[in-house]
């Protein structure tokens, strides 16, 4: 199935052909609990269809996998949560009242040796909404 749709991807030359391909292996690499390569074909689909819903999913795969990998693999929880940044900096730009998207961007901060960054983030979002379920979670 996997080399399938890979196969498709590769073959397909219409942009929106292209991103249901990369959506469509994404799924099949986050059943597997395999998120970084779900985020790598997430940000496929972005470069194919890039629209505000896209960037989101993009930044929440990045960020799944970051959350996986931080306790494994500094390194790679860095790349990671930086790409998440980036996807999640973009919704920003365009939504700044995604409290769960902000929330998520103040939390890859964490692992960056930026302590406070995340804190004063998640305070930003409690003074605009006291009950926001995100930054009360974190």
């Amino acid at each position: 199935k996997l080399n399938a749709f890979r196969k498709k991807l590769a073959q397909s030359s219409d942009k929106i052909a292209k991103a249901s391909w990369a959506d469509s292996i994404a799924q099949v690499f986050k059943n597997v609990a395999r998120f970084d390569s779900a985020a790598h074909y997430m940000a496929v689909l972005v470069d194919n269809l890039p629209n505000l819903e896209n960037l989101r999913k993009a930044g929440d795969a990045y960020f799944e996998a970051y959350r996986f990998a931080l306790s494994v693999d500094t390194a790679k929880s860095n790349f990671l949560g930086t790409k998440a940044r980036t996807y999640y900096e973009k919704v920003l730009s365009e939504q700044p009242k995604d409290y769960k998207t902000k929330a998520n961007l103040a939390m890859t901060y964490i692992s960056q040796g930026q302590p406070m960054k995340p804190v004063m983030m998640l305070r930003e979002i409690l003074a605009e909404d006291a009950d926001n379920q995100w930054a009360r979670l974190y």
